[in-house]
């Protein structure tokens, strides 16, 4: 494999991976929205800093399985 299709494949993943985040980030903040929840209320809940809870919904972060 050529050193720029490993660098194309790369790219690709990081891409699928922020794409990922960003729509589950979306989904979490459009249903915490839906209950009338602050992101305050949902990092009480959920036992995250609002912090988090801001990176998760801003699609810097994913949010782990256990969360």
């Amino acid at each position: 494999m050529s050193a720029e299709v490993f660098a194309l494949q790369l790219t690709f993943i990081a891409y699928l991976q922020k794409t990922k985040t960003m729509k589950t980030g979306e989904k979490i903040k459009e249903l915490r929205i839906k209950k009338n929840m602050t992101q305050e209320g949902l990092a009480e809940k959920t036992d995250l800093s609002v912090r988090t809870i801001q990176r998760i919904e801003g699609g810097e972060v994913d949010p782990r399985m256990y969360t």
